[in-house]
């Protein structure tokens, strides 16, 4: 799924404007401006900094893969993807954590 498809549907979902973006992304350390924005979601600008990728996956609180890679389509592909470099032990840790988030009712 192309940036453009995803932003566009971030956008769609989330309660934040184009002016509030461009605040926070600023406070983030790396300002997003509105112009760019629509850019970005029309698709006329299409290859973003890591480190605006990175701002605009805090600001959305998304995996900064699921923005990077148009290869992943879902945020839960992006975490899986990051997930299949760890080790055995490592994945029992995550399970753990997730167990423990669970029975929490997070």
């Amino acid at each position: 799924m192309a940036l453009r498809d995803k932003l566009t549907a971030i956008h769609d979902q989330h309660p934040l404007d184009v002016y509030e973006i461009a605040y926070l992304s600023k406070q983030a350390g790396d300002q997003v401006s509105p112009p760019y924005w629509y850019a970005l979601m029309k698709g006329t600008k299409d290859n973003p900094s890591r480190k605006r990728i990175g701002v605009l996956a805090t600001l959305f609180d998304l995996p900064w893969r699921y923005l990077a890679d148009d290869e992943v389509n879902t945020p839960v592909e992006a975490i899986l993807a990051e997930a299949s470099v760890l080790s055995l032990e490592e994945l029992r840790q995550v399970v753990d954590v997730l167990q423990q988030r669970l029975e929490a009712g997070e």
